[in-house]
Formats: structure tokens, C-alpha cells, sequence
């Protein structure tokens, strides 16, 4: 068996007839060093040199996708002229699945509940769930059976298969997003062809996509460039400081993966198939 250089891996296993899961695993650098409590960063004692990493649990098929909303893929042209999303080009996406809206702190608190009653305010449960990183982000979504979207889902989704330029059409928000709210309050933010909503508005979304300028691009910003141990992720969405103009569905910016921020959360996805 070759061993594997330490990094972040995407690991895909399918039970033939009954289901499958896409998970992330690391391999640490150092294998005597202090793992996450988070599945995607837990690794355990070597034995005899092999370094055990969490077992995965296969969902069986039609169960975590029973409530999201199906994505038919297709070919779209993705990017646009705008520094880290240029140029545009062509991207085929598969079928997937997609959370019609981002994770909220409820759906947070089954998987990860507050480890003391003075830090769970209930008055807060149906906002999107923020302040978390990729590492926690990925944890929850793996346990419900479910992933983080990869950004070209993510933008093939937001842009109506590459027909708009903002899930609702081409008109831009008329102001900025002031401030965050329920992920049960219905606003202009909803796909045309799909019920998926806030996908530019409420918070920034992470996604599972690693930095790399796309293909043909002439320039590269410093935060962009592909790691190959996946230190980063690419992060899509606005947030409210942002501006009415700056609220597009291909604005892609990067974040470390061990990092958060209070205007950051997720949604999930799935595969229809396995990724291989």
C-alpha cells in the first residue's frame, strides 16, 4: 500500500445496492500532534506506523436527500470578468441535491448541542448557524449525511444553470444586506428555477472547492492559489457589509480552513451518485 502525503483528502465510499458518502479526511503532518474533535480533523495513535483515521458511516440512499431540493447538472459557463472569477469557461457540473437554505443554529445545535446552557440562546435558533469554520462545517454536514456544495454547485445553482446574473434574474438588490435574518423569512433571494434560497444574501457560504485561479487565467491574487494540502476554502455568498453591487453570484473570495468569521455559514449538498 502506498502512503499517503499528509494533506485533506475526499474520501468516497458506496455500499453497492445500498448507499454511499462523500467525506474528508486528513492526514497529519505529524501524527503525535493534537487532533480536532471534528471527524475531518481526528486521527488517532499510530499502530505500527499506520495512523487510524474516523470510520464512515454510509447513508443509505434517498434518506439525507429526502428534503433537499434535486439539481439536474448540465454544462454552464462559469466566471466572469472579475479578478479571481475570470475568465470565463466552461464547466460541466453532475446531478445533485442542495439545502433549500443555509444550516441554522437548530439544525447546528442536533449535531453539535452547546456545551453549556448560558451559550444557546434560543431566540436565535432559526438564524443561519455562524462563527464556524470549514473543519466544523464539514463535521455537521457529514453527519447528516450530507457535504459541503463544491463552488461551481454552488454558482451553477446561484445563476439559474449560468442563465442570470443573480438567482432572481439581472436586476441588482436595490440596497445592501443590513442584517441577518431567519432562514425562514422569504425575501427576493430565491433561484428562478430552483427553490434555493439566500444564497447571496443573509451570510457568506463555505464550500468544499480549494483556491485555484480558473482555467486560462493569466493572473493569480496571493489567497487564490491552489494549496495542495488544502489549507483553504473558497467561500461564496455575500454578507451584509457588502455592498448592493458587490451581492453576485460569481464573487468567490478564500478563507483559511481552521478560520470563521460571524458573517460566515454553510448550506449542504449531495451527490446524486458517487464521485469517482
Amino acid at each position: 500500500m502506498t502512503p499517503l502525503e499528509p494533506g485533506r483528502y475526499l474520501i468516497v465510499v458506496e455500499v453497492a445496492g445500498f448507499g454511499f458518502h462523500e467525506v474528508y479526511r486528513r492526514v497529519p503532518d505529524d501524527p503525535a500532534s493534537l487532533p480536532s474533535i471534528f471527524a475531518v480533523e481526528r486521527w488517532e495513535k499510530p499502530i505500527d506506523g499506520v495512523v487510524p483515521l474516523p470510520t464512515i458511516t454510509v447513508w443509505q440512499n434517498g434518506l439525507a436527500e429526502s428534503k433537499m431540493v434535486y439539481v439536474a447538472g448540465g454544462e454552464f459557463e462559469m466566471g466572469a470578468g472579475l479578478d479571481d472569477s475570470s475568465p470565463r469557461h466552461r464547466r460541466k457540473v453532475n446531478d445533485f441535491y442542495m439545502d433549500e437554505t443555509e444550516v441554522c443554529v437548530a439544525d447546528y445545535e442536533t449535531i453539535r448541542p452547546a456545551r453549556h446552557a448560558d451559550d444557546f440562546d434560543t431566540s436565535l435558533l432559526r438564524l443561519p448557524k455562524r462563527s464556524v469554520d470549514w473543519a466544523a462545517a464539514a463535521h455537521v454536514a457529514e453527519a447528516m449525511g450530507k457535504r459541503l456544495p463544491m463552488e461551481d454547485e454552488f454558482e451553477f445553482a446561484a445563476t439559474n444553470r449560468g442563465t442570470t446574473t443573480f438567482p432572481w434574474g439581472e436586476e441588482p438588490l436595490a440596497a445592501g444586506i443590513t442584517e441577518i435574518q431567519s432562514v425562514d423569512v422569504k425575501t427576493i433571494d430565491v433561484c428562478r428555477d430552483f427553490p434555493i434560497r439566500n444564497m447571496i444574501s443573509n451570510v457568506a457560504e463555505l464550500t468544499n472547492s480549494v483556491p485555484g485561479a480558473y482555467p486560462g487565467s493569466a493572473a493569480q491574487k496571493v489567497e487564490l492559489i491552489a494549496d495542495s494540502k488544502g489549507m483553504n476554502r473558497i467561500v461564496r455568498g455575500g454578507w451584509k457589509q457588502q455592498s448592493a453591487d458587490e451581492h453576485r453570484a460569481k464573487q468567490r473570495e478564500s478563507i483559511f480552513c481552521l478560520a470563521s468569521d460571524p458573517n460566515l455559514g454553510f448550506r449542504c449538498a449531495r451527490s446524486k451518485r458517487p464521485s469517482y
